[in-house]
């Protein structure tokens, strides 16, 4: 558990003894950041904080969907951050946030984080580096969790852009691919389209959460009202984005099923004129197979040398005739 307290002219690292005096003061604001909600960081949430038990509760497991509480001085609200890694699996971290408007910005990672790398590449810790370098010194809580969702929505847009990319990388191989690829393509083009799915679910919650904080903050100054709005269009892009790309996803899946129609039918095509042809060979042959003793070219010398030029010449004739209505 980190704590920050953050002031005009800069922030500095305090300790968790000290929130209750940071919090009556007024010349700045407390950032706490949870990296692991263990036993001493969820009595800070309880104890100092004060925050109802349905919000500490969700900071300890999971919630299926981004979802907003909204109470008398403070929001808490959950987002997802999402990333694409190797193999092209996607991955969601939960962040959940309490947040005042002048006084306090707390920030609880996802409780299922095991491993130190993972919290290093969370969207606080970008943040962070920016006020470390001095590119940025947020002014209110409400500045600072909007540059925090910020940089959420834009490590999501990243993950549509990759996406966006597979999905080309699908459509040209679909159109070049042969019909024993094609079940290797179908898996993954289902992966896409649920990973899309997905990122299309988070954004639309994340940016129905917004909304309805907008809607809750006629009391806010109007520069966090600009904040929110600011997130809510960002969201509302990157749903649109979504959409764009399970449309165009769609589009490759009926490509998809019209080329192994197409193919199953021209395989079919050939199979029948194969059949067809042997067919007529296998008249001629049950014709001179029937061993009647009145038969024209039953004893002739040369019967057996004309039944198979007889076969050779129809299956030629043949041949010739379904190569001309391109059926071979």
């Amino acid at each position: 558990m980190e704590v920050r307290w953050i002031t005009a002219k800069g922030f500095e690292h305090r300790s968790a003894a000290e929130l209750p005096q940071l919090l009556a003061r007024d010349d700045g604001f407390v950032w706490v950041d949870i990296d692991r909600l263990d036993e001493e960081a969820a009595e800070v949430l309880s104890g100092v904080f004060r925050f109802h038990a349905l919000g500490v509760r969700e900071c300890h497991k999971r919630v299926p969907l981004p979802k907003l509480h909204a109470y008398q001085d403070h929001f808490f609200l959950v987002l997802y951050s999402v990333q694409l890694e190797k193999g092209s699996r996607l991955r969601l971290f939960q962040l959940g946030f309490f947040i005042h408007e002048q006084r306090y910005l707390v920030t609880v990672q996802d409780p299922q984080i095991v491993s130190s790398a993972d919290i290093l590449e969370r969207e606080t810790h970008a943040v962070l580096a920016r006020m470390e370098a001095g590119r940025f010194l947020p002014r209110t809580p409400s500045e600072l969790g909007h540059a925090i969702i910020s940089t959420l929505a834009h490590r999501m847009e990243d993950c549509v852009g990759r996406i966006a990319t597979q999905v080309e990388k699908l459509e040209r191989s679909i159109t070049r691919g042969r019909l024993h690829e094609y079940e290797r393509m179908l898996a993954g083009m289902f992966e896409v389209r649920h990973d899309l799915q997905t990122l299309r679910t988070m954004a639309s919650t994340s940016r129905e959460v917004h909304a309805r904080m907008v809607a809750y903050s006629r009391g806010l100054q109007s520069e966090s009202v600009l904040w929110l709005q600011d997130s809510v269009d960002h969201f509302d892009r990157l749903k649109n984005i979504c959409d764009g790309e399970k449309e165009l996803m769609q589009e490759i899946l009926d490509l998809y099923q019209t080329r192994v129609a197409n193919d199953l039918s021209q395989l079919v095509r050939r199979l029948t004129a194969l059949g067809a042809i042997l067919v007529a060979d296998t008249l001629v042959a049950g014709i001179y197979g029937m061993n009647f003793d009145v038969m024209p070219e039953l004893h002739w010398r040369y019967g057996y040398a004309y039944a198979l030029a007889l076969m050779a010449a129809v299956s030629a004739a043949m041949f010739w005739w379904f190569r001309r209505k391109d059926w071979l």
